[in-house]
């Protein structure tokens, strides 16, 4: 019965170490990283600990110097040495410069000097030439062939007591002789502006065309009249 018992009891140990074998696998070795750490003296460091210290100082020092110095040459770019062919281009520049520059101090004023009269497409059958210039206004000779002189008389006046001469007030001597030609219509209006003579000097030849504009309208021309416009040759002649 004791015999039994125990084998009994030996049954069940080794089933009950089976059992826990089974449902509790033994758990696989695995590798611990081990670290190392170096303690500093807090109280007071020693000789060792104070060079190393120093050193590691002196490096990033060293290190954000050599950042800095390398960012502000990035940033100011003009710093950097021009070559030798820059150089060489700087010069030439600077010579051409001063050479126009010379060339302007010795270019010597333009004199006056008149142009010839445009004649071609002269095809009126009716013209009057007047102006400043003392020119005739009756009928055939130099004057032209408009037998109205009451006419010509206030399309005279009206130009004359409008212009303003550039040349007055600029000490400007000589004598200076432009002529302006344009039709007037049968209403007075006009067309054909154009200088047909050039005094030699733009200021005075473009106030000469510009009082014609400002003047306008003319008045219309004589009812009895017989062309549909009349050709004018207006001249302002100024001499100091």
């Amino acid at each position: 019965m004791k015999f039994r018992s125990a084998i009994i009891t030996s049954l069940i140990f080794h089933l009950g170490l089976v059992l826990v074998a089974y449902f509790y696998p033994e758990q696989e070795n695995t590798t611990e990283t081990t670290y190392y750490v170096d303690l500093v003296q807090v109280g007071g460091p020693s000789s060792g600990s104070s060079s190393s210290l120093k050193k590691g100082a002196e490096s990033v020092e060293k290190s954000v110097s050599i950042r800095d110095l390398s960012a502000s040459k990035e940033k100011n770019p003009e710093l950097s040495y021009p070559d030798k062919q820059s150089k060489r281009k700087s010069v030439k520049k600077k010579k051409k410069e001063e050479d126009l520059v010379s060339v302007i101090k010795r270019k010597k004023p333009v004199k006056n000097i008149e142009q010839p009269e445009d004649t071609s497409g002269n095809e009126d059958s009716g013209y009057v030439r007047t102006g400043l210039s003392g020119a005739g206004t009756g009928t055939g000779g130099p004057g032209g062939n408009f037998p109205y002189s009451f006419y010509v008389e206030t399309l005279k006046s009206k130009i004359t007591s409008n212009w303003y001469n550039p040349l007055t007030s600029s000490g400007i001597s000589g004598r200076f002789l432009s002529v302006v030609y344009f039709r007037i219509f049968r209403n007075g209006s006009i067309g054909k502006l154009k200088l047909v003579k050039k005094s030699g000097n733009r200021f005075y030849d473009l106030s000469t065309l510009r009082v014609v504009k400002e003047v306008l309208p003319f008045p219309p021309l004589p009812s009895d009249y017989p062309e549909l416009y009349l050709g004018v040759y207006f001249e302002f002649e100024w001499e100091r």
